[in-house]
């Protein structure tokens, strides 16, 4: 239960202490987009069954709901609203945010969380945050236009 909490409610709570509500729109929108990426990117994991949550401590559709509607949008949002100016540096932000969720299922691994199968590797997570957070902030660029 602590874990759904952790996923969904905790990352909007912190989103609505530290967002800037002037932008609350353009944040929202993004936050959108980033829930549609985030369950895009587990309708393909479960059509090629690459990785998987352990059902007996954590079930598995309940917190990838929770994070495809919680801490993902959540995070597309936080990322969007503090990128910097320069562009040039977007990517070392992009790489750090995918570098932390990558950690962050690395520690499920380590617990017997998540277990990744069919070729699944944490390359290929990093990958698989990295493609959808560089969407995130290119449509936050084609939005504000």
């Amino acid at each position: 239960m602590w874990i759904h909490a952790l996923v969904s409610i905790f990352p909007w709570a912190l989103f609505w202490i530290i967002s800037d509500k002037s932008q609350l729109r353009k944040l929202f929108i993004t936050g959108t987009f980033g829930a549609m990426i985030a369950l895009i990117v587990d309708i393909f994991q479960h059509s090629f069954r690459w990785w998987t949550l352990e059902d007996d401590i954590i079930p598995r559709l309940d917190i990838e709901l929770s994070a495809d509607l919680g801490l993902y949008p959540v995070q597309a949002m936080l990322l969007v609203q503090f990128l910097p100016t320069n562009k040039r540096k977007w990517p070392y932000w992009i790489i750090g945010l995918s570098c932390f969720n990558t950690a962050g299922e690395y520690i499920l691994h380590l617990l017997g969380e998540l277990v990744y199968t069919n070729g699944w590797n944490y390359g290929w997570t990093f990958l698989s945050y990295l493609i959808p957070f560089s969407l995130v902030a290119w449509h936050s660029t084609y939005y504000e236009k």
